[in-house]
């Protein structure tokens, strides 16, 4: 049965599905970026740090870690954008889908009071028939 709601819950609908397609795509930035920072963490761990030697490669290995380090802090950031976005991205989603539970709502409401409205009618049509059979009965007896 139609309902004047059913362009609004198809719309929203598809928002859902689109809100739905893009937690994905952002989940999957937030668990790259998690990969990245951990990634980070292990190539720090395994740099080598000289504890004596030629001063050259001491200095090579300290701007290796402090470039290290820089990344970690950069991977970090990363995290946590990834992160908020996808907080704020699943807000979004729960308020879509709030909003079309209650257009399905006033669709269902709109349907069940049609529904109604029909079952009025059909009962009223089917007592104007039950009188007219009476009468016509009545009046058979009566000739």
């Amino acid at each position: 049965m139609k309902s004047r709601f059913d362009p609004i819950v198809d719309l929203k609908k598809s928002e859902l599905t689109k809100r739905e397609a893009s937690l994905v795509q952002l989940g999957t930035i937030l668990q790259n970026a998690k990969n990245a920072l951990q990634n980070s963490y292990d190539e720090l761990g395994s740099i080598d740090l000289q504890k004596g030697g030629v001063a050259k490669e001491m200095h090579k290995a300290r701007a290796l870690v402090d470039l290290q380090r820089a990344t970690i802090v950069k991977n970090r950031e990363w995290v946590a954008f990834a992160s908020s976005q996808l907080e704020v991205a699943r807000r979004e989603y729960e308020k879509e889908l709030l909003e079309l539970e209650k257009f399905k709502y006033l669709q269902s409401e709109e349907i069940r009071e049609k529904i109604l409205e029909i079952k009025k009618k059909e009962s009223k049509e089917l007592d104007e028939i039950a009188v007219l059979s009476y009468a016509r009965v009545k009046n058979a007896n009566n000739i």
